[in-house]
């Protein structure tokens, strides 16, 4: 009986803790935004799984959220995209604007215990690309300072 009340308490966890990751409910957001649900990617996680052991360039695990055959015109503005991203502890970090191809880029970023997290947002034509990284500081900071050595390559 113990470990059945174990066992429940541990499932519903998640439940009484907001029912999941800030990055889940971005993504719940946008696919209601956009009326469309994001596209199925095989092996993701087991790509996630590989992350997590390999922790290439300081990386610890990430989640990615591609949306196809949106609708342009209803893209976020950046207003939107700040608002929504700040209040949940998210601070603008990078941001590329193409005004010419109406297509852009944000990065934010926060810190996350021991480690930082990335959110890449990326607006193309008819696609939209949601991706967190959550990075160790230290490993991030060697793969800047030489990636081909970090990526098993000898420098040249």
């Amino acid at each position: 009986m113990k470990r059945f009340v174990l066992a429940l308490t541990v499932l519903a966890l998640p439940v009484f803790a907001g029912g999941g990751s800030d990055f889940d409910s971005m993504v719940r957001s946008m696919e209601n935004h956009y009326g469309v649900k994001k596209t199925y990617i095989p092996f993701l996680g087991f790509a996630n799984f590989v992350v997590k052991v390999a922790r290439p360039a300081g990386a610890r695990d990430f989640k990615l959220a591609i949306f196809e055959h949106v609708d342009q015109s209803r893209h976020p503005s950046l207003e939107d995209m700040d608002r929504r991203f700040v209040s949940a502890g998210w601070k603008p970090f990078v941001r590329v604007l193409s005004n010419r191809k109406r297509e852009r880029v944000q990065i934010y970023a926060r810190e996350k215990g021991r480690d930082h997290e990335l959110m890449v947002t990326t607006f193309e034509n008819d696609e939209t690309v949601m991706v967190r990284v959550r990075i160790n500081a230290e490993g991030m900071a060697k793969w800047v300072n030489n990636p081909r050595a970090m990526c098993g390559r000898n420098s040249r």
